[in-house]
This record gives C-alpha cells, structure tokens and sequence, in this order.
C-alpha cells in the first residue's frame, strides 16, 4: 500500500522536484505522530486519578512550603507533605498537556522510588524520578566533596534504571493487563534529588552537581531551588490574573 503512495507521490514529485526521499521523510513523520498520539490516549487513560491541577498555586501555599522548609523536617513530613501538596513537585516541569505524581510506585518486589512525576507534551509523556532526602542532612563534607547521602541517592536512581532495562515492558503495561501504568517510561529516565539546604552548597559543589546532571542526567537541588521555582510561578500566575482582569476590565 505505502509503495503505490510512493508512486503517485514520485509521479507528483516530477512536476515539484519531490523525491521518495521526502516520501519516507513524510511517512516518518506521520508515523511518529501516530505513535506519539497513541501513546498519550494510552497514557491519559492509565494516568487518570494522578493528574495535578499545577497550573494554580497561591502565595499561601508556598508560605506553606517555605515553613516546613525552615523547620528542618525529618524525609518521612516531607514526604507527606508532597504527597498532600502534589503541585511542588511538578512546578518545575513544562508540559502544558498535563503531569501527573505518583507517590511510592513499587518497581517490584525490590525498590520504592519516593515519587515518579511525568509531564505531557506535544512530543508525548515524560517521566521523572524523585528521590528524597531530608533537609537537614548536609549534602557537603567540609572539604567540599559529597556527602555519603549524596553518593547513595545517586545509587538508588541508578539501581531504579537498572531495574527498569530489566523489566521495561512490564512497567510500561497498563494495570489492567498486569503491569505498572507507567506509560512510556524509558529505563534511562532522568533523576531529581532533593537534599538539605542552600546555604550549605559551597560554589565549587555546583560543578559536581552538573557534572551528575551532563553524564548522569541527574539534578541534585536543595528544598531553597523547590520553594523558589513555586514562589517564581505563583508571582508568574498572579501577574498573568492582574493582566487579564485589568484587559477584561478595560472591553
């Protein structure tokens, strides 16, 4: 069927100067939106009841957030706490067709990320995985090197992808037919850790953490950067209501 496409594609392409070469390209294309497409609905479905309404978050609420923050919780309150506020976590994300939190997904038998949040996008769905630790463990050793925390929250993501190469089809299967709902996740998935506070990140510890971010794929933030990206996007949404009411106000 594609090669009589092809043809008469290659008999209209005399008169344009179009190839078979940009028939294959075209047929590409339209294959990946398909895929893409599928995936979503696939996705959509699998994800309904783990969306997060992200796009409203009140500067009482990132009140909210900065106070815990201060205190100094133990892992286990924050925890609770992002399990109860699903939106900190997902306000670093763009993907402006949904995004979704799940917390404490069992990957088998063996391991329990903290959380797995995922965006949506034109492109498809894109997942994450969170590892949590408390803000007040100190990520950097007085000589400025990583803390033993930190080397052990890399490992766990790392053991997270290495058990999803080994078991990727059965993670990507919807609940339904026995698997665990995480649409179109890649064992490769990136990693975000959140651990103590800024003031105790030394400048010359950001190299490392690029480093980790460029080979590994890999974010390490402390709970400052996740209550900073809120309080950047309440003002953003607040600005953004001012300026809709005043031009509605206006007609």
């Amino acid at each position: 069927m594609w090669e009589l496409h092809r043809e008469s594609f290659e008999a209209s392409g005399q008169e344009t100067g179009e190839s078979s070469a940009d028939f294959d390209r075209l047929v590409d294309g339209q294959v990946r939106r398909a895929r893409t497409t599928y995936q979503k609905e696939r996705a959509l479905k699998e994800l309904a009841g783990y969306d997060v309404d992200w796009d409203q978050i009140s500067p009482q609420e990132v009140l909210a957030l900065e106070k815990l923050v201060a205190q100094n919780p133990q892992e286990a309150q924050m925890q609770t706490f992002l399990e109860e506020n699903p939106k900190f976590l997902i306000q670093a994300l763009t993907g402006g067709h949904g995004r979704y939190q799940i917390a404490k997904p069992r990957l088998g038998a063996e391991f329990i990320p903290d959380f797995m949040v995922a965006e949506m996008d034109s492109m498809g769905i894109h997942w994450f995985a969170v590892e949590l630790e408390s803000p007040r463990k100190k990520a950097v050793r007085g000589d400025g090197s990583p803390r033993r925390e930190v080397h052990q929250a890399l490992a766990q993501v790392q053991d997270w992808r290495s058990w999803l190469s080994r078991n990727l089809e059965y993670a990507r299967k919807r609940r339904d037919e026995h698997g665990l709902g995480l649409i179109g996740i890649d064992a490769t998935v990136p990693g975000l850790i959140l651990i103590g506070r800024r003031e105790e990140y030394p400048e010359h510890y950001n190299e490392f953490r690029r480093s980790q971010l460029d080979r590994q794929r890999i974010e390490i933030h402390s709970y400052d950067w996740l209550v900073d990206v809120a309080r950047s996007n309440s003002s953003r949404q607040l600005q953004l209501y001012a300026k809709t009411s005043y031009l509605h106000g206006r007609t």
